[in-house]
């Protein structure tokens, strides 16, 4: 099932607009950007809105096919994407690109990535 999940046309345009928006955070103050994403992610977990979706998870089974998402919004994982954005689109594009060899722009997006993270 792994494979079907990787290896098809979007999850080769979402590695590609994930290397995308890596370059654009690399540029930015990081520290700053948390700074701003901190507040506004604390008074989101204060809401109502929040409050209700972590009630609905703890509501359903474990053995639920689906996962419920307890981060709609995406702050947590905007976070971690902050922390370290190249090994993070990196780690995300060398998987899809395994398993779609004939995405010629992604890897030639990638060989940069990968000689600048090995010096």
């Amino acid at each position: 099932m792994e494979d079907k999940v990787y290896k098809n046309k979007f999850a080769v345009k979402a590695a590609l607009g994930m290397l995308k928006v890596a370059k654009k955070a690399v540029k930015i103050d990081r520290d700053s950007e948390l700074g701003k994403l901190r507040p506004e992610m604390a008074a989101y977990k204060e809401s109502k809105e929040y409050q209700k979706i972590l009630e609905d998870i703890k509501k359903r089974d474990d053995d639920d096919d689906f996962k419920y998402d307890a981060d709609p919004k995406g702050y947590e994982l905007y976070e971690k994407f902050l922390a370290d954005p190249v090994s993070r689109a990196l780690e995300f594009a060398s998987t899809v690109a395994r398993y779609n060899p004939d995405a010629a722009e992604l890897h030639a997006k990638l060989v940069p990535l990968y000689l600048s993270k090995s010096k």
